[in-house]
């Protein structure tokens, strides 16, 4: 995947000087290097509340921010090259904190279900893709949802027969924390339940009254997750990861947090940046929780490791519980519209040893909690494994549903709110069936994240969500969704403004990986990273939903992501 082929460099874009005179701003600093460039072009908007926009920034050789100005200055730096990017406005690199690289890809190559009003409406998709593909030996895909079914109950095996294949399907629910088989996925389930004597803690396989497995298991250990997935090689982690790559450049991101990646998966990622030698985007990988994870980390000394280039190991993730519509959030209190349940809830001490492992490798641990236990359960295990030793950049993932009297404890150990605002807009039409009305105080709560002072990353859990950050500002700002309902917004009280939401796609993301005194500002010193946009959209909230990527700069480096 090389970048001039694939997104193509700015060519065309670098102009021989610009004849508009202009002042330094007072932070400017030191002289410009050989081989140095002045970006001109964008409105480059610095997400300091109240700072009028940047005109023109001069960037050193090493791809550090040498001077930023108020005007074009007339005659540019001495050696300068002047280089003008596309656009109407530019804002600090804006980096996901959370997605899933390999699955962004995957996902383009399986069957896409999202939004299916019906299990017949599934069943004929699985139907067609066997008339066009009978070749296919596993149907795998996903992106269903119960919630859109007319009795919104989960569907059963029975619900997949009759699509012309006796082979397996596996689909996803849309938060990726269930999977819906047919009769040959019972089957694996049921040998795979034998071998292991049982469910996995954690996982949930249900049943039909016949007490047999009925079609859906949620939140599925990684074992049986292997056992209902196709194989996979190397040149397919190679083609998903790359497909990743290329969706994360085109929405204006420059760098991502890949969430629980597979040794495999780190391997097939340092082989492409080896061989391309960069990457459109940085990529800050958090290792799940595996043998394969500990042998790699016991071979390497403590400490983030750079792996490859724009390719960095910073930590290690685990599961504390599952997902809210799958009822898998660990709760404190039973679900409102399912008494018997409060959730899927990993052992603490499974978690506890896998945090104390992470920090004596030197690495922060980034536990996923979605419920209030697990998020209590998450604190706990946190401030155990520290003891006396030093704080690391530890995070919760997602923490969207927090008990009111935890937010101090997320403040006190400066754990890292990891959280995404497309959440909130997808989930917000049965988290309050789920919860009931007084726990949704506390729910996908950005707002009181900041005002409590605690350290905020916003991302999309992509393929979950889309991987674009301009609609999880639209999200965070509006807390609507892409129809504008409802009107003002849900629990409008947790809003951001734009350039806090901007603030959290780039400094907090940078924080969250220890690398704010390089990265996300629009200041001398730091690495000049941007995202340019074709419209100013921090004038006008609903403008994110149509704002179109222009070109991004990744460390120095402008990339044309525009076509």
């Amino acid at each position: 995947m090389r970048r001039p082929t694939v997104l193509g460099a700015l060519a065309g874009s670098l102009v021989a000087g610009c004849a508009t005179a202009g002042a330094p701003n007072p932070n400017a600093h030191g002289p410009t290097a050989p081989g140095a460039r002045l970006y001109v072009g964008p409105a480059f908007v610095t997400a300091d509340d109240g700072a009028a926009p940047l005109r023109a920034i001069a960037v050193g050789a090493d791809g550090r921010i040498e001077a930023v100005y108020d005007a074009i200055p007339s005659p540019p730096p001495a050696d300068a090259l002047v280089v003008r990017l596309p656009g109407a406005v530019a804002v600090p690199g804006l980096v996901d904190a959370h997605v899933h690289l390999a699955w962004i890809g995957r996902a383009q190559e399986t069957l896409d279900v999202h939004g299916a009003a019906s299990p017949a409406e599934v069943r004929g998709k699985v139907a067609a893709l066997r008339r066009q593909r009978p070749d296919l030996a596993v149907v795998t895909g996903g992106g269903w949802d119960q919630e859109l079914f007319p009795d919104r109950a989960f569907p059963t095996a029975a619900d997949l027969e009759d699509t012309g294949g006796g082979g397996l399907v596996a689909l996803q629910r849309v938060d990726g924390h269930a999977i819906w088989v047919n009769a040959a996925g019972v089957a694996l389930i049921e040998r795979y339940l034998a071998d292991q004597g049982g469910e996995r803690p954690g996982e949930r396989v249900l049943r039909g009254a016949d007490g047999r497995p009925s079609g859906v298991v949620v939140d599925p250990s990684d074992a049986l997750r292997k056992v209902l997935a196709a194989p996979e090689t190397a040149a397919d982690r190679e083609r998903w990861l790359t497909h990743g790559l290329v969706a994360a450049a085109r929405a204006g991101l420059v760098g991502v947090h890949f969430m629980a990646a597979t040794v495999a998966e780190l391997e097939s990622l340092a082989a492409i940046a080896r061989r391309e030698g960069a990457l459109p985007v940085r990529v800050a990988v958090y290792l799940g929780d595996d043998a394969a994870t500990w042998a790699w980390l016991d071979a390497h000394p403590p400490g983030p490791v750079d792996v490859a280039p724009d390719v960095r190991v910073v930590g290690v993730k685990v599961f504390a519980d599952g997902a809210l519509g799958s009822r898998g959030a660990a709760l404190l209190a039973p679900y409102s519209d399912a008494p018997g349940e409060r959730g899927l809830m990993a052992p603490e001490e499974t978690l506890l040893t896998a945090a104390r492992r992470a920090h004596a490798h030197g690495l922060p641990i980034a536990i996923h909690a979605i419920g209030d236990r697990g998020n209590r359960v998450a604190l706990d295990v946190i401030a155990a494994a520290r003891g006396d030793g030093p704080a690391l950049r530890d995070r919760i993932e997602h923490a969207q549903v927090v008990a009111p009297e935890d937010w101090s404890r997320f403040a006190a150990l400066g754990v890292v709110a990891s959280m995404q605002p497309t959440h909130a807009t997808a989930d917000m039409g049965f988290a309050e069936a789920r919860l009931g009305r007084e726990r949704l105080v506390g729910a996908y709560a950005w707002r009181t994240v900041l005002d409590r002072g605690i350290p905020l990353a916003f991302g999309s859990d992509a393929p979950v969500e889309s991987v674009s950050p301009a609609l999880g500002i639209h999200a965070a700002v509006t807390r609507e969704d892409g129809a504008g309902e409802p009107a003002g917004g849900w629990l409008p009280d947790e809003r951001l403004t734009a350039l806090e939401a901007i603030r959290a796609y780039s400094r907090g993301a940078a924080y969250a990986v220890s690398e704010e005194a390089d990265r996300g500002r629009f200041a001398p010193g730091y690495v000049f990273d941007a995202t340019c946009f074709d419209v100013d959209a921090t004038r006008d909230p609903r403008a994110w939903l149509e704002a179109a990527v222009t070109a991004t700069v990744q460390g120095g480096r402008p990339l044309d992501v525009s076509r």
